[in-house]
């Protein structure tokens, strides 16, 4: 199955700071006792991180990506953390 890819970030640097902006602040943000992500947004972006820096097009729609992108933008998932 051929699914599309998007490439969402134009560097790590942008991945960097989205990821500040968005999954380290994030109350969906930790892991499954087996060690895996438990949010699938965050789970893609580290994973496009270490392969060819593209998720799916369904992901890039679920973190709120618009075409053409801004450098920075909150995740349409992002649910804050309360203290």
């Amino acid at each position: 199955m051929n699914q599309e890819r998007v490439a969402i970030f134009a560097n790590g640097c942008q991945r960097m700071d989205w990821e500040d902006l968005n999954c380290c602040r994030c109350a969906k943000r930790g892991y499954t006792p087996e060690g895996w992500f438990t949010c699938g947004i965050e789970a893609a972006v580290s994973a496009a991180a270490v392969d060819d820096g593209t998720v799916s097009a369904r992901i890039a729609q679920r973190m709120g990506y618009t075409d053409p992108p801004v450098y920075s933008w909150e995740c349409s998932e992002f649910k804050e953390v309360v203290p």
